[in-house]
């Protein structure tokens, strides 16, 4: 186990994870018909298995930052505001706190302090492993969701 991204470095392995699991996919989507993807060298394996270990509790956690984040900019730049600038973001059990270098106002969700400053908003929990079950009109392999009764 590598102990940087243990701890603290958690984060930074449900980074990881999240981009290894984006990463396997490009790969399973080019590979040729009947082929398999290439087995990662013996050097990177325990990297792998630790980002896997470790991300998998945090990558839930990375994802609703991200989402969080990314809604926040879209509402920003939809309103021709200008960005605030972030300084630092710090990850509660039950919310996320957006550190401020200069005061900026932040649209709902994010309720802040009187200096404008720190801007906090609650989080649910984090569920699972960080894979979404399967949505939409087609079915899972094996499944019959169009039967009719």
């Amino acid at each position: 186990m590598l102990t940087g991204l243990t701890g603290a470095g958690a984060v930074l392995a449900g980074s990881a994870l999240l981009a290894l699991r984006r990463r396997r996919q490009a790969q399973f989507r080019a590979r040729r018909p009947g082929r398999t993807i290439a087995v990662p060298e013996t050097a990177i394996v325990p990297v792998e298995k630790t980002i896997t270990a470790i991300g998998s509790t945090s990558a839930p956690t990375v994802e609703q930052m991200d989402t969080l984040l990314r809604q926040l900019a879209a509402n920003i730049t939809n309103s021709n505001l200008t960005m605030p600038a972030l300084a630092a973001v710090e990850l509660g059990g039950t919310q996320i706190v957006l550190h401020l270098s200069a005061p900026c106002a932040l649209p709902d969700p994010w309720d802040g302090t009187a200096d404008q400053l720190h801007w906090a908003t609650q989080v649910g929990p984090a569920v699972g492993d960080g894979r979404r079950e399967p949505t939409g009109a087609l079915p899972t392999p094996g499944h019959d969701r169009c039967r009719r009764h």
